[in-house]
């Protein structure tokens, strides 16, 4: 009965309170009564042609705080849920998706990840035919990685250091990383100059008050 009493919305340590035993034993039969219940659920598996993973940290274990993550699996045609693993190991993860029916998978013409090679790798074996496809956020996050490392290198090689706190390249790292929505006309000519700054030899090929390609870029 406490699988039961929890798939209605109560907590393993309620029913595990209730039934005057340990929260292992309420919890261990959940688990087999869920993935059973997974198992059975056909459903889940629609015709879809995106999947997504995508890694989750689920919590910090042992006295070291080791991290332990989980996969999420998505169906993103549906825009619904279709799996939580307890791993992102290549295997792991590589194993359910050829687990899945033959159907499910022939259907799949998109990959979606977050630039993560496991995942990469997982497309490419066991969906060999989806298009990899990588979300916006990790997309902007990596190109402001890039971007936040060019500017301490052009320092150095201008300044043969790395400048001090009231030098304008150290001060403009949150103007170069706004969006270009954010900035008014003001924010939008110290940008400008801070580029020539950066790169003096340039020769910009758009007039003064027009649209800059890099605002467009950054939206």
């Amino acid at each position: 009965m406490g699988d039961k009493q929890v798939g209605t919305g109560r907590t393993v340590s309620v029913v595990a309170k209730e039934l005057s035993c340990d929260w292992g034993v309420v919890n261990k039969v959940v688990t087999i009564y869920g993935r059973a219940l997974l198992d059975a659920d056909s459903k889940r598996l629609k015709d879809t042609s995106a999947m997504g993973l995508n890694e989750t940290l689920f919590r910090r274990e042992d006295k070291f705080k080791a991290k332990s993550w989980c996969t999420g699996v998505a169906d993103l045609s549906n825009h619904q849920l279709i799996d939580i693993l307890p791993t992102r190991n290549y295997v792991e993860v590589a194993g359910w998706i050829d687990y899945q029916p033959s159907q499910f998978k022939s259907d799949l013409v998109y990959g979606a990840l977050d630039m993560s090679a496991t995942y990469a790798a997982d497309y490419s074996v066991a969906l060999s035919k989806v298009i990899h496809v990588v979300d916006k956020f990790h997309l902007i996050k990596l190109a402001n990685q890039v971007l936040d490392s060019t500017r301490p290198r052009v320092q150095v090689e201008q300044l043969s250091h790395r400048g001090t706190s009231k030098d304008p390249r150290n001060r403009s790292r949150k103007l170069l990383l706004m969006r270009s929505n954010h900035l008014d006309k003001a924010m939008g000519a110290k940008l400008e100059s801070l580029l020539e700054l950066g790169d003096p030899n340039v020769k910009w090929p758009w007039p003064i008050g027009s649209k800059r390609p890099y605002l467009t870029f950054m939206k």
